[in-house]
């Protein structure tokens, strides 16, 4: 279990208890296995939600930032796969040095893709270039009782 967390904003100051998520192959299990001790859960990233979004009712969420790896990346056309617990800082110190850059960023380059995608963040450019979701390709969403 990791430190306490909060979300970015402090409010409300309800401290969560995070559980480790270091495989996205044993994810299912570790929503089983935090689900049967404490009833609910959300994946938590980079707490860097102004509001209570990442906050669990139980207290208890599962901490992401270990899921932060590249499955794939094709570089010639500026697609990749990567877990959710992945920063855009870490993205963006992979894309910048193949000449590619996001599309949309928000005001913190700390939010992992999976806070972006749920919270479908946007930038100064957004008259332009829509939402984060809106480049995404695809997505896969791992949900309890999933295999």
């Amino acid at each position: 279990m990791s430190a306490p967390l909060y979300s970015w904003g402090r409010y409300p100051q309800v401290a969560q208890q995070g559980h480790d998520c270091e495989a996205v192959n044993r994810l299912p299990a570790h929503i089983s296995e935090t689900l049967a001790h404490h009833h609910t859960s959300l994946p938590f990233g980079n707490g860097r939600s102004y509001g209570d979004s990442c906050l669990a009712s139980s207290g208890h969420v599962l901490d992401m930032r270990k899921l932060d790896r590249f499955i794939a990346a094709d570089w010639q056309n500026g697609v990749v796969q990567l877990e959710a617990g992945m920063t855009l800082s870490q993205l963006l110190a992979a894309a910048i040095p193949r000449g590619w850059f996001l599309p949309v960023t928000p005001g913190t380059q700390f939010v992992t893709i999976g806070g972006a995608l749920a919270n479908d963040v946007h930038g100064k450019n957004h008259h332009l270039r829509g939402t984060f979701g809106c480049h995404v390709m695809r997505f896969e969403l791992i949900r309890h009782g999933e295999p």
